[in-house]
């Protein structure tokens, strides 16, 4: 009886450390996303691995200027995720009045909102990846971490584009 309690919880610790070691997958390069988007639908144009470990870009923006990029598996589970500069809105310096006109302005805080255009992510590459989500901005997200205050708003299949 004791020789099969000191089995069974051998067996329990052998199963948590394999699952650990499932889970926690190692990181084998750079994952490169060419991304176009049209009145705000993103497709994936093309995707590439970088064997260098480069860094995650990722900006700590807010408000309407940010979109979040989720990186998950094949069930869905998060990965990491990214908060890039919204490519559609540029800015450019602030203008005089009248040079706003001049130019063709609204304002003079020279913002132009493009309806299509490019952008390239980069995450982090491990073997289990599969989707990019992109999530809605919650401007009381304070850094990159909160799963739980963003939802889902286009689900992008890294294998099937």
């Amino acid at each position: 009886m004791d020789k099969n309690n000191t089995l069974r919880a051998f067996l329990i610790v052998v199963m948590i450390c394999v699952n650990g070691v499932a889970l926690a997958k190692e990181r084998t390069g750079t994952l490169m996303v060419h991304l176009s988007y049209n009145e705000g639908n993103y497709t994936i144009v093309d995707r590439w691995v970088v064997s260098d470990n480069f860094p995650i870009k990722s900006g700590n923006l807010a408000g309407n200027d940010a979109l979040i990029f989720q990186l998950t598996d094949d069930m869905d589970r998060e990965i990491t995720r990214i908060k890039v500069k919204d490519p559609s809105i540029v800015r450019g310096p602030p203008l005089s009045d009248e040079e706003a006109v001049l130019m063709g302005f609204d304002s003079p805080h020279n913002i132009v909102v493009r309806k299509q255009g490019a952008l390239i992510l980069r995450f982090p590459f491990y073997d289990n990846i599969r989707y990019i989500n992109l999530l809605t901005v919650n401007d009381n997200e304070a850094d990159n971490s909160s799963a739980s205050r963003s939802r889902s708003i286009q689900k992008m299949d890294l294998f099937d584009y």
